[in-house]
């Protein structure tokens, strides 16, 4: 009997809470740190409904810390069975549905309130890979399909909208500005949600409704937050696959070698200098990317470039800044020497090797190397030179941390999209 109660007290310990062991909802966020943090915290409230910010406000601490609230979506009557877009203008928040179950969701960008994005029922009428960029005839410079300043990312899906014209769903070059209302009218993803969740999916012809929290309910879409307690039935969790993290320092990522070809005729100015396009020293097109090698291009911009056999890595030391890179790993590691802060770029375009020699796309020089690139379709002349700006400067919620063009915010979203 006495060892019936004493295996009664034991089981009663176990159900009780463990000091330390608080409830956190499961985030990518936590152990994150820089603009990946920020990042990740803007697809954490996207995906449970709560205002796109990228800080850890009251709002989003109550929904990592509370597991009695909950994100609901309740579609009363969808426009068809397979996917469809609703577009959040409150929450800043893209919705892919499948019939009246969510999908997935994501943090977006949105137009200013000078050119704010439109409210309506629409539907998509057109998809592009690795778009050419019009320039909202003559506002802007136009920019081809390979230029690094092309505001478009590498996919765009066009919109119909009764009255309105030129408007899309696409990438961005601004990645720190998903969550904010600073565009032309049209809507930025991430580059990877994008890529990789929602292009793949939708047809030309899937309804997209963009509207405030307001509109929707009208249409008879509500997103919200509640407690469980006023809404016995769970909600159906997104199928949203988890976005791969770094363990340590790298994702591993296993990718296809698509075939490359030399891109005969690109001229190459690095910070005035001439490079040479040919010899040992030549340049590719691969994935519909201008590829240059590393070594030559880093060394003139002030990077000593060094090879470890044993890694199989590359390292990039400048100033305060190391860049470590693998072949066919398109995540560069970032460190900041004196803080020791650090953080992972995820370019659109790994990089490869031939004949021993180590090539990255030219947007790998803009992106994680800080430098200024420009490219001329006349003379198919790339030009790079260097930024006084520092590559962490990427996470600054400002235009100046770009710095791509003086005077204007010429890569800004396209209020008119247009085909080269």
């Amino acid at each position: 009997m006495r060892k019936n109660k004493i295996a009664l007290a034991l089981a009663m310990l176990m159900l009780l809470p463990t000091p330390g062991m608080a409830y956190e909802r499961q985030n990518s966020f936590t152990n994150a740190k820089g603009q990946n943090r920020i990042n990740e915290i803007k697809r954490f409230q996207a995906k449970n409904n709560l205002n796109v910010t990228g800080t850890l406000n009251k709002q989003t601490s109550n929904m990592l810390k509370n597991e009695n609230l909950m994100a609901y979506d309740k579609v009363e009557k969808a426009p068809t069975k397979r996917y469809w877009i609703t577009i959040n203008k409150t929450t800043k928040i893209l919705t892919v549905y499948k019939g009246s179950e969510v999908d997935v969701k994501f943090p977006i960008t949105l137009g200013s309130s000078k050119t704010p994005t439109p409210s309506g029922k629409g539907k998509i009428n057109s998809k592009y890979v690795n778009p050419a960029w019009g320039g909202m005839g003559g506002k802007y410079t136009p920019r081809a399909a390979n230029d690094p300043l092309n505001p478009l990312g590498e996919r765009w899906m066009g919109l119909y909208l009764k009255g309105y014209n030129g408007y899309g769903i696409h990438g961005t070059i601004k990645p720190h500005q998903i969550g904010t209302y600073v565009s032309n009218g049209c809507i930025r993803m991430f580059n990877y949600d994008i890529e990789n969740y929602v292009f793949p999916k939708m047809k030309v012809g899937d309804p997209v409704w963009l509207g405030t929290d307001s509109e929707l309910q009208k249409w008879g879409v509500y997103q919200y937050v509640d407690s469980t307690q006023n809404n016995p039935e769970t909600p159906k969790k997104p199928i949203e696959k988890p976005v791969k993290k770094p363990e340590e320092k790298y994702i591993d990522i296993i990718i296809e070698k698509p075939k490359y070809t030399l891109a005969d005729g690109i001229n190459l100015l690095v910070n005035g200098e001439k490079l040479p396009n040919s010899g040992e020293y030549v340049y590719y097109i691969k994935d519909d990317r201008t590829f240059v090698p590393l070594r030559l291009v880093a060394e003139k911009l002030g990077f000593e470039v060094s090879w470890s056999d044993e890694d199989k890595e590359i390292s990039l030391v400048k100033d305060n800044k190391t860049l470590i890179l693998k072949i066919d790993n398109p995540v560069i590691f970032i460190k900041d020497n004196e803080t020791l802060e650090h953080n992972n770029l995820k370019i659109d375009v790994a990089p490869f090797a031939v004949n021993e020699r180590t090539y990255v796309p030219i947007r790998f020089i803009s992106e994680a190397l800080g430098s200024l690139v420009d490219y001329d379709e006349d003379s198919k002349t790339i030009t790079i030179e260097d930024s006084k700006e520092d590559i962490k400067d990427e996470g600054r919620n400002t235009d100046e941390s770009m710095n791509l063009e003086d005077a204007n915010e010429n890569v800004q979203d396209p209020g008119v999209f247009l085909l080269p």
